[in-house]
């Protein structure tokens, strides 16, 4: 329901909608339960490692400062928010990327082995795969950029203002025009992404086999996150996460079809649409490596 625009529309109108014993409700129920639980782990972890100190930490003391005025400068609501912000924001797109990217290398066999082979030679088989592991394996990352490309689950960024009068491409906006982001044509660009309805993960690789560099036109045209000091708070969780879960899977097994089950090549009609859309459900087997 949180990235479905006309239930979340529909709740936001009638917000007296939660009371009743609806489905939807529940579920607004069980989340506020999960942001709870969230909250009461990162007390617990911080509580507990209080000599590693990561963002919730931070902002915890900064709860108890005031500013010259004696006001606090931080609630512990604005923790909360931020908190939930950037798990919620890492884990839908997280969830719609890997589903999508585990339907879509199912029917590529050949793509999975040259990842296999990638990881086996970079990472092996004796130790879990790290972070530090994402700059020798270029051909993950560009598979994971291009599935982003191919799939665009947030086919529209978040809303934006414009502060002052500006011109983009010829075109004079008012100051405080709403901007709407179309990032599902943007990634279909057929001058700047060749064969746009192809999954071509190489696109992303140099002729060197290196991805090419955050700098590249083609890497500045792709924005699954948003671009700039307003892109999305959840791109680094997200797409360290999608690393670690791809690398992990492909290491110790393999993506097959399920037996006497037919699943045909993913399609962008495979996706349910809403705010963050995500892939409709499908039958997969996994084949652990000797």
């Amino acid at each position: 329901m949180l990235s479905n625009l006309g239930m979340d529309l529909l709740f936001g109108l009638f917000p007296f909608l939660r009371f009743f014993p609806l489905k939807h409700s529940k579920m607004l129920k069980e989340f506020e339960e999960q942001k709870n639980e969230m909250m009461n782990l990162l007390a617990k972890i911080a509580k507990e490692n209080p000599e590693h100190k990561g963002v919730y930490q931070n902002m915890i003391e900064e709860v108890t400062k005031t500013d010259k005025e004696g006001r606090p400068r931080l609630k512990v609501v604005n923790v909360k928010a931020t908190m939930l912000n950037v798990v919620s924001a890492g884990y839908n797109t997280t969830r719609g990327t890997l589903l999508s990217l585990v339907h879509i290398l199912a029917t590529r066999p050949e793509l999975q082995k040259l990842l296999q082979t990638e990881i086996d030679n970079v990472i092996g088989s004796d130790r879990k795969p790290t972070l530090r592991d994402r700059e020798n394996c270029p051909l993950i990352e560009s598979v994971l950029l291009e599935t982003l490309r191919y799939i665009s689950h947030v086919p529209l960024s978040v809303f934006h203002f414009t502060a002052d009068d500006c011109e983009i491409n010829g075109y004079n906006i008012q100051k405080g025009t709403t901007i709407i982001p179309n990032l599902w044509t943007a990634h279909r660009n057929e001058k700047d992404f060749e064969h746009p309805y192809t999954f071509i993960p190489d696109r992303f690789l140099a002729k060197s086999g290196n991805l090419v560099p955050a700098t590249d036109p083609l890497r500045k045209s792709l924005m699954p996150f948003g671009v700039g000091k307003r892109s999305c708070i959840g791109e680094v969780f997200a797409r360290s996460r999608m690393f670690l879960f791809l690398a992990t899977l492909l290491q110790t097994a393999s993506i097959e079809k399920p037996d006497n089950e037919i699943i045909a090549e993913f399609g962008l009609d495979d996706l349910n649409p809403g705010l963050v859309m995500q892939p409709k459900p499908y039958k997969i087997k996994f084949v652990m490596r000797q």
